[in-house]
């Protein structure tokens, strides 16, 4: 696949994995498909904003690009680091949203508490919750192997398992 198919593909996996609203993306993606030129796309990746290029403008970018460490870097290990990245953020989600729901059901079993008692029985299940997302964060870390990038995906979870410990330490039941 040639250079420029690259810079389109991994400025795309970027929109993609953006925090931008779906019809920013969508706009975004359309875009880079069919409308930038090389340098925009390069501008894009540089500076993170679509800029029209005049002549002068497109060597100032090309100069700038082929100095910047995207230009060396092999655009497959990149897009292999996104792919790990994206599978550490769904991990993530998934484990979180699952405990959520523990949390939940044990709000409600707590409303017939007051007090202490009311705190005692969250904290409770507090921990509960902690320990649940924990549980899945190590079941997900076993499955980084799958992905093209493991290194980068058990570091992701690791953090992720990192700051629920925390989390869980400053828990008193």
């Amino acid at each position: 696949m040639n250079t420029n198919k690259w810079l389109r593909l991994i400025s795309a996996s970027i929109v993609v994995e953006s925090k931008v609203s779906k019809t920013g993306k969508l706009k975004l993606l359309n875009f880079i498909k069919e409308q930038a030129s090389d340098s925009q796309i390069k501008a894009l990746l540089l500076d993170g904003r679509i800029v029209a290029l005049d002549k002068q403008s497109e060597e100032i970018v090309n100069s700038r690009f082929k100095n910047h460490f995207l230009n060396e870097a092999d655009p497959m290990t990149i897009y292999v680091g996104m792919v790990a990245g994206a599978f550490v953020v769904v991990a993530s989600k998934i484990a979180y949203n699952t405990a959520r729901l523990v949390w939940s059901k044990g709000h409600r079993l707590c409303l017939k508490y007051k007090g202490s008692e009311k705190q005692k029985c969250l904290d409770k299940y507090r921990k509960l919750t902690g320990e649940k997302e924990l549980q899945l964060l190590k079941q997900y870390k076993g499955k980084c192997s799958t992905t093209k990038d493991p290194k980068v995906c058990v570091a992701g979870i690791e953090k992720k398992i990192q700051k629920v410990k925390k989390k869980l330490d400053n828990i008193i039941v």
